[in-house]
Order: C-alpha cells, then structure tokens, then sequence
C-alpha cells in the first residue's frame, strides 16, 4: 500500500473503518511498513485520536511498523500537563532530550502546560525507530508502548504555551 493511500485514509478520518482489515490481514512488506512509518511520523496523532484507543492502536502499530529487535533505553518525552495528569501519554519518544524539551514547552505545552518526561523504555516496549523521515528531522524518534515503559518521572515542567 503506497504512502498516498495511508494519507487519504487519514484525510477521509477512517482509521477505526480500516483498522480491523488491516489486523486480520499479513503484516505489511518492508517498503509498505516503511511508507506506513513515514505516514506515523507524519500524521500519527490524527491517527491516534482518530481511534481513540491506544490499546487497539498499539496493536495496529505493532502488526504495521517495522518490528524493532535491540535492547531497552532510557528516552525522553515532551508531554502536555493535563495527558500526562490523565495518565494518556503518548507514544513518540526520543533518546534526544533536547527534542523532547523543544515539543514539552512548544506544541505539547498548548494550554495548560508541558512536562519533559524520562523513562526506562524495555525492550519489549519499543514498537519501532530509526525511521529515515525522523532522523531527516533530526528527532530520533521511538514508538513505543507507553503502558509498559518503566520509572518514568517529570524533570522539568513548562509553563502554558499557545493559550487561548
């Protein structure tokens, strides 16, 4: 499935229309996986809430993306206040803390505020990385599972940015 189609569904807002189909069918080839990871990187929030269901998403994500195989990490995360109060964090992470601290006091500060977030990342948390697009925009990017990350805490928080 080429790149363009990934955007269109995302455009149409059909992911919780195609996500089945997509679970019961083989996982996708490597040039496929690697145009759904560009599409992820892209576009993955409006993926995300389009579902709304990260445990369904984290599913998606693990039979579409390239399957990673390498150790654990200590990552980074540039989270908003209140998701990370609800216990709703996200699921980009960078080894970068500089990358994270630019999207915890940026775009994910909009409103109530940013946190920077470190955690233990297992192995068996990690989704995939190292995506072409992502080292373009120098950011290093991790998906993982964020329900079975480890010791994770704040270390800086950020005061409102964006707001309305």
């Amino acid at each position: 499935m080429p790149l363009k189609a990934f955007r269109e569904i995302t455009a149409a807002v059909q992911w919780k229309a195609h996500v089945e189909r997509y679970l019961g069918a083989e996982p996708l080839s490597g040039e496929e996986a690697q145009a759904f990871n560009t599409h992820w990187i892209e576009a993955g929030h409006h993926i995300r809430e389009q579902l709304s269901d990260d445990k369904l998403l984290v599913r998606l994500l693990r039979h579409l993306l390239p399957r990673y195989e390498g150790g654990g990490h200590t990552l980074f995360r540039g989270e908003n206040l209140k998701r990370w109060e609800r216990g709703d964090i996200g699921l980009a992470w960078t080894s970068k803390r500089a990358v994270a601290e630019m999207f915890g006091s940026g775009l994910n500060a909009h409103t109530s505020g940013g946190v920077l977030l470190e955690a233990s990342v297992p192995a068996h948390a990690v989704i995939c990385i190292n995506h072409p697009h992502s080292n373009y925009l120098d950011e290093s990017q991790f998906t993982i599972d964020p329900s079975l990350i480890e010791n994770c805490v704040v270390i800086r928080k950020y005061p409102p940015a964006f707001a309305e």
